[in-house]
């Protein structure tokens, strides 16, 4: 019947004490939140062809009779209650389904006379006439309306919350699974990412009061229904303003709906000056420090990340979700700050994923749309690095619209995987990763060496250019010059993975000293500040070979000693101006500057 709309409701309650306390019959019957919501539905929806299911966990007769009353459709049946309660209380404790699985259930008990499927949790209930018919006409434009819930965006990734969510049945039914716990945070989490990550629009019923006795408990999305939130259960949230304001605000709001349902809704619409005896101002949550919730246990860290990494946390949710459904992805890591537990609003999200062999390196045609699925990209870049016969790996670069730079490594799964120290698995269903030392953390003699070099040589060019009046060209050689420099320093004074310029530049002055003089590595384009900027360089190499030489053994190199010549010669050629030799234009002649990579790296890879 085209336009029929199923509405499906669980009447439940925490009998097994997840949430601190267990089922309480006498709480039950003083607040029958079932009741209040069909009161409401069947008020607001007289012109509305619908339906009404209800999955009873309450196994009260009283509750019960009230949904036939309203004329729902109660599951179980009259019959499958009777006989499990004849055959002991672990028969009826069998007929008990957890909010998604009753939900599933429920979804399972419609059929093709329904067009549209409506969820309602039984302490929501619309606040308008024709709230039905409204919630249809929005998914003229979208694929996916309800009650939006990012109140909690800083512990919980925002998301339709089937407290009261719509959405075609036939959309509904091509997900698999779609009420599934799986891999995401809460129930409705599924639905929301598989309706963006299709490219569909979602239309979001977003909190509406005028008044605000809590920041969750006591909500109007899109003027269109109220929510109370943990109705039948203990009110834990993964955000709070205190337990005790908590269960105050959540008891007294219980209270007075129970009393008179419109009041409240004026009262929260800002049409009446009753304070219902809460008064004050709202307080601003905190981020619960011990969750007990359920949470996914590969992902579950993320919850105890602050609020500035909100973002961070929800792309890597959306990464490990899209493996979990990709049986081409067959490892997820997070590297760098982020896994150590040192990044801030600002850093990158270092990040590792292994793809199947057989998927490789066909599966990097696709980054692209993966990267699509894990949020608004601004801009992107990927660059495959070559192997003797294929493709070795591949590094990618992605600016989110909310900010987060991405650098990622996909590389094959060709056998057991380093994690390295600071690596932390994410999604690892075959073991392929295993925590090892990076042998890059300490820089080993060889390669000290090679940084020394790399100064040394770096700041012989840069003399050779500005001998030349090419400034330019001088100031563009100081730069892998500094860079070696510093490296040299940061491994003097034992900074790990000193290789890297994110790292050193996070450590040098707060784990270890700053060289002295080092501001004066920094010049503008002019011919004396370079000068000054290059002795200054060249003084803290000496400094750093004199350490290394003492503890590591690596020897001075005779370019040093060239180096310092040519620099006396500069020095006086600039103080000296009229002695200058004349030095032939050459048109149209640019010197190539190779510098040593100085930005982050991405994801250090499995080798």
């Amino acid at each position: 019947m085209p336009g029929r709309t199923a509405i499906l409701i669980v009447n439940g309650y925490d009998r097994i004490g997840l949430w601190g306390h267990r089922f309480d019959p006498s709480e039950a019957a003083a607040y029958p939140w079932i009741e209040l919501c069909l009161r409401e539905v069947a008020r607001r929806s007289k012109d509305s062809d619908h339906e009404v299911l209800v999955w009873d966990n309450s196994h009260l007769d009283a509750q019960r009779e009230v949904a036939r009353r309203f004329g729902a459709r109660v599951l179980p049946s009259d019959d499958e209650l009777d006989v499990a309660r004849r055959e002991g209380e672990e028969a009826t404790r069998r007929l008990e389904r957890l909010h998604m699985q009753a939900l599933e259930r429920l979804l399972q008990a419609t059929d093709d006379n329904f067009e549209y499927v409506i969820t309602l949790d039984t302490d929501a209930f619309p606040v308008k006439d024709g709230w039905i018919e409204h919630m249809k006409s929005l998914l003229g434009n979208a694929s996916l309306t309800g009650i939006w819930r990012d109140e909690m965006a800083g512990v919980l990734e925002p998301y339709v919350h089937p407290s009261c969510m719509c959405i075609r049945r036939d959309r509904l039914l091509r997900m698999q699974s779609p009420f599934s716990f799986e891999g995401v945070q809460d129930v409705g989490q599924r639905i929301t990412r598989e309706v963006l990550i299709s490219g569909e629009r979602i239309a979001p019923l977003r909190r509406s009061n005028a008044r605000n006795f809590h920041f969750l408990v006591g909500g109007i999305y899109g003027d269109l229904v109220y929510h109370h939130s943990a109705g039948s259960r203990r009110p834990v949230f993964r955000m709070t303003v205190g337990e005790d304001t908590d269960e105050r605000v959540f008891k007294r709001l219980r209270e007075a709906l129970f009393e008179d349902t419109d009041h409240v809704v004026k009262v929260l619409r800002g049409e009446s000056d009753d304070d219902l005896g809460l008064g004050g101002e709202l307080v601003r949550p905190m981020i619960r420090v011990n969750w007990t919730g359920m949470g996914p246990r590969d992902v579950a860290w993320l919850d105890g990340l602050p609020s500035d990494l909100s973002s961070h946390a929800r792309i890597m949710r959306r990464m490990v979700w899209t493996a979990e459904h990709d049986p081409r992805i067959r490892a997820v890591q997070v590297q760098g700050s982020l896994a150590r537990g040192e990044a801030d609003a600002l850093s990158d999200l270092d990040m590792a994923v292994a793809v199947a062999e057989d998927a490789w390196p066909a599966i990097a045609l696709e980054v692209p749309s993966i990267l699509r699925q894990l949020g608004g990209v601004l801009d992107e870049s990927q660059e495959l690095t070559a192997g003797p016969d294929r493709p070795r790996q591949m590094h990618v670069w992605a600016l989110f619209q909310d900010g987060v730079q991405l650098d990622l490594l996909v590389v094959p799964a060709a056998g057991p995987l380093d994690a390295g120290p600071d690596g932390r698995t994410l999604y690892d269903p075959d073991g392929l990763v295993r925590r090892t030392d990076d042998q890059r953390r300490m820089a080993p003699p060889d390669v000290v060496a090679g940084w020394s070099f790399i100064a040394w040589h770096s700041l012989a060019e840069a003399i050779k250019y500005l001998s030349r009046g090419k400034l330019a060209a001088a100031a563009e050689w100081l730069s892998p010059a500094r860079q070696a420099t510093l490296s040299s320093w940061a491994v003097a004074h034992g900074v790990e993975y000193a290789g890297f310029a994110n790292e050193v530049a996070a450590k040098v002055g707060v784990s270890c000293p700053w060289p002295d003089a080092l501001e004066k590595a920094y010049p503008v384009l002019e011919a004396t500040s370079l000068l000054s900027a290059i002795q200054a360089v060249a003084d803290i190499q000496d400094r750093c070979d004199g350490l290394l030489e003492r503890q590591l053994g690596v020897p001075r190199r005779p370019l040093r000693t060239w180096v310092r010549s040519r620099l006396e010669i500069l020095q006086s050629t600039l103080e000296h101006p009229d002695s200058q030799p004349e030095t032939r234009s050459r048109p149209g002649r640019r010197p190539a500057a190779p510098r040593r990579r100085t930005s982050p790296r991405a994801g250090r890879p499995p080798r």
